[in-house]
Parts: C-alpha cells; sequence; structure tokens
C-alpha cells in the first residue's frame, strides 16, 4: 500500500530506475514517520520483489539503489524480557497459583499445573509458542542430569524440533536446561504416547482455551499493580 502511495498503480516495472525509490527513507519519516529500522526493513523487502521481477524478465536490472541509512545501536531497541528479578517473582508466583491452598479444584489445578510447566519450559527452552504447543513426546530425545559449574544438580534435555512444526520449515536440535519440568509434565499428564503433545488438552480442555484464559491478567492481579505506591529516588530509581 506504501509503495501505490509513492509510485503510482499505474508505472510500469519498465519504466523504474535504479534511483527511483532513493528518497523512500525521507518520505517514510516525512509521511508516516517510519523508523529507521523499520524503513531499513521495508528496503529488503522492495528490492526482493525487484529480485523476482528481474529473474522473471519483467524488469533489466535487480534492485534499487537506496540513500545510505545509518541506524545506531540504541536505535534498534530490544525485545521486552523479564529482568532476573521479575523473573524469580513470576516463579515463586506460579508456585502458590498452582498450590491446593491457592486452587483447591483438582480440574482447574491440573490446568494451572500444565501453564505452570509450560511457562517454565519455554523460558528455558527458547522456543517459539507455535513450536511449543506442537511438541510431541517423540520429539524429547534426551533428559540428562548434570551437575553445573555452581555444584547444582540440573537436567539438560535435547529437543528435537520437526521441520513441520518449526517457524523457519527447518529442523534444529536444542539442548538446554529445563528437563526436569518436562518430566514433572509427562508425571502429571495422561497422554504420553509418543505422537501425543506435550500440552493435550486436560478432561476436554483445548491449549487454545487455556492459552485464551490464562493469556490476560486476572482482575484481582491488575488491581493489585493500581494499588501499589511508588516514588523516584535522588537516583532516579523507581522504589515501592
Amino acid at each position: 500500500n506504501r509503495i501505490l502511495e509513492f509510485k503510482s498503480g499505474d508505472l510500469k516495472i519498465a519504466e523504474l530506475d535504479r534511483n527511483s525509490f532513493y528518497d523512500w527513507e525521507q518520505w517514510r519519516k516525512k509521511e508516516y514517520g517510519s523508523k529507521s529500522v523499520t524503513i531499513r526493513n521495508e528496503q529488503a523487502t522492495i528490492n526482493q520483489m525487484m529480485d523476482y521481477a528481474y529473474r522473471n524478465g519483467y524488469s533489466h536490472f535487480p534492485k534499487f539503489d537506496f540513500r545510505q541509512i545509518k541506524i545506531k545501536r540504541d536505535d534498534i531497541g530490544r525485545r521486552d524480557i523479564f529482568t532476573l528479578e521479575e523473573y524469580d517473582q513470576l516463579v515463586r508466583f506460579l508456585r502458590s497459583y498452582s498450590s491446593v491452598k491457592e486452587c483447591p479444584d483438582k480440574f482447574i489445578r491440573d490446568e494451572r499445573l500444565m501453564v505452570r510447566d509450560c511457562i517454565l519450559i519455554a523460558s528455558n527452552t527458547m522456543l517459539r509458542v507455535g513450536e511449543l504447543w506442537n511438541l510431541e513426546w517423540r520429539d524429547i530425545v534426551s533428559i540428562e542430569k548434570h551437575i553445573d559449574e555452581m555444584n547444582k544438580p540440573i537436567h539438560l534435555v535435547t529437543i528435537n524440533v520437526r521441520p513441520e512444526i518449526s517457524k523457519t520449515r527447518n529442523s534444529r536440535r536444542v539442548i538446554c536446561r529445563g528437563g526436569e519440568y518436562i518430566e514433572r509434565l509427562k508425571k502429571n499428564s495422561t497422554n504420553t504416547k509418543p505422537d501425543n503433545f506435550l500440552f493435550s488438552a486436560i478432561g476436554g480442555t483445548s491449549v487454545t482455551h487455556i492459552e485464551t484464559h490464562y493469556g490476560h491478567y486476572d482482575d484481582a492481579m491488575l488491581k493489585s499493580t493500581a494499588l501499589k505506591n511508588f516514588q523516584i529516588s535522588k537516583d532516579g530509581i523507581v522504589v515501592n
């Protein structure tokens, strides 16, 4: 859509030249306030389209020349991730969240136990959500006990990510910590055949339902957060 705004849809590919999109960055920033990182990715996509046109005989050149974009490291930013303190809080919360005291109903507790292990397995394996949901027990190659450099026992798990469940459609092997969570998940599950999903339905509850239901914060958690007080210290640090 942006390309058709920048260049008329009536314009033929053969009428374009290497400099036709030279000022793409300036136009995108002026009209839409787009970030340099976004524009750089757009330029790469445009040139992929042009490469396709060139290979199929629609264009007489393979790519456009764009004005050089300089991007500082700080401009790239980072995805929101948990700090170590936040992750510790999450683990402590999951422990109480799935306890018999907080959830005496066995059916709901089984759901919470699976959600707890799903979060812990995800954080240790770094698998994508879609890959997690489609993992089958046959994909768990092995779980081995080791001692880490701090002399603490750990469980290393080897996972085979099949190409059909991988986002990139390429198979890969993952070796990471967190094997104890997979062992616990298997112990609590009734569906442990090789072709059963790790995160299969419990008592007729679908993964989609669980993902939707537990993907939102409880009102109680929101209210608790809203009632917290904080202040800025002289060093600019937020303290409760």
